[in-house]
């Protein structure tokens, strides 16, 4: 606890007021009212209560809040500054595309009706786009999900195009490359496919608008007809590995591109979805040549995007992927929250023994991936979300086959490959798989 009067702290809650309504000005978007209701709460806790250290901000010791109310993260980000977490002139970014000083975000709702058995999932691209397959949504039986985004994006279809739920729609053909994309991602394609053509490259572009049904036989087309694909997805993807193998029984590796990407988006009523910000995407490949991943990347700066091109791209999918082990299947087992793995003892030495054979096997395929580092960042996931319910736990809840093979289970696949015991991801495997036979029935 600091030593500073009541007086003192009455003081400091009116500079943060006064700085969220300049952030939100600035911003022309956001929600003053709640922001500035709990100012006097979270200015108590930074300046006085809470044990931080703006200097060492990962310090296991320190005091945690959580914000579960996207509204008022303005405060909180004017409270952060002002101890000193960054500089106080990142405030004039609120919202801003490329800030980290976001709204409330959400990149797995998708992911997450996805599971809801017999529901469509539907991403327009523009107005005329949004129009047909609202109109479609209404007339189609079962339920249907409708994802929308709230900034002002071009117009890329005329009214007369017609739309079909469950089908894709092919913007323009294309020999070299083939461009799946959905909802905002679309219009970057489409600049991408351009930025190719200006270097002698032909780009088919499809809108995946609707994502399930998925349209398997455009997807299935442009694997015979190019065999070279690149998805631009305004989402999260799946936990696991396992993809570029399953990819890699129709595509030459030497034409695969492996990746990930992250944007930002705030919901900010039912059925409106802001995209607040652009993300770090994330290529490199196996056997492809560099050259090819260079000049993907350059493509996608070209229209904005931020590239990072991994020389070892499996150390930050196995990375990744050592986390989900150590957390979602235990956590899975057990129906507890993330941060049982840390707290518990005995959660905490099994965590132990899955990430040291996960290492060998990681190692072993390839990766440079550091024993101490990975340890220490599998127990500070599992702080850093204490109170968070994994994937894999939500599908026990809710019945549903987990991600158990695709993720302990690939420990256990690729050392069995490398001649590497993998005794614990063996038994946590049968585990998980015993207890989800029990609701599936199989």
């Amino acid at each position: 606890m600091k030593d500073i009067s009541i007086q003192e702290l009455q003081n400091t809650a009116t500079k943060m007021r006064m700085k969220v309504v300049d952030m939100i000005y600035k911003a022309q978007s956001g929600h003053p009212g709640g922001s500035l209701s709990a100012a006097d709460f979270v200015t108590a806790c930074y300046f006085k209560y809470m044990n931080v250290d703006p200097q060492n901000p990962r310090w296991p010791d320190r005091d945690r809040m959580v914000l579960s109310k996207g509204h008022v993260c303005p405060i909180q980000y004017a409270c952060l500054a002002t101890v000193g977490f960054f500089p106080e002139a990142e405030l004039d970014t609120l919202r801003k595309e490329g800030s980290k000083l976001q709204g409330h975000q959400a990149i797995e709702d998708m992911g997450i009706l996805r599971t809801i058995p017999n529901i469509a999932v539907i991403m327009p691209a523009d107005y005329n786009s949004a129009r047909k397959l609202v109109h479609q949504a209404g007339v189609t039986e079962g339920p249907v999900y409708l994802r929308f985004t709230r900034d002002a994006v071009p117009q890329i279809y005329g009214p007369e195009v017609e739309f079909t739920i469950g089908k894709a729609h092919q913007i323009q053909d294309g020999k070299d490359v083939a461009i799946i994309a959905n909802g905002d991602t679309v219009r970057l394609a489409v600049e991408a496919a351009k930025e190719l053509a200006a270097q002698g490259l032909s780009a088919r572009v499809l809108d995946m608008h609707t994502i399930k049904p998925l349209d398997v036989e455009a997807v299935t087309a442009c694997v015979n007809d190019i065999g070279k694909i690149i998805t631009m997805e305004d989402h999260n993807i799946l936990n696991g590995l396992g993809n570029y193998d399953e990819i890699a029984k129709v595509v030459p590796e030497e034409q695969i591109i492996v990746g990930n990407t992250a944007f930002g988006a705030t919901p900010v009523s039912p059925g409106h979805v802001k995209h607040t910000g652009y993300g770090v995407t994330n290529m490199g490949t196996l056997k492809a040549p560099m050259a090819k991943v260079e000049a993907a990347a350059e493509a996608f700066r070209a229209v904005g995007l931020d590239v990072t091109v991994h020389e070892n791209v499996m150390n930050a999918i196995w990375h990744k992927l050592l986390v989900n082990s150590a957390i979602n299947g235990m956590s899975a087992l057990l129906e507890t929250p993330n941060g049982f793995v840390a707290k518990n003892q005995y959660a905490h030495e099994v965590a132990r023994m899955l990430v040291e054979e996960g290492l060998k096997v990681a190692n072993a395929c390839g990766c440079t991936l550091d024993p101490d580092e990975e340890m220490a960042h599998v127990y500070e996931v599992s702080r850093d979300t204490d109170a968070t319910i994994s994937s894999m736990v939500q599908d026990v809840i809710h019945h549903h086959e987990t991600e158990i093979r695709i993720i302990n289970g690939a420990v256990c696949r690729y050392g069995r490959e490398h001649g590497i015991p993998t005794p614990c991801n063996d038994l946590l495997v049968q585990l998980v798989l015993a207890k989800q036979s029990i609701y599936l029935g199989k």
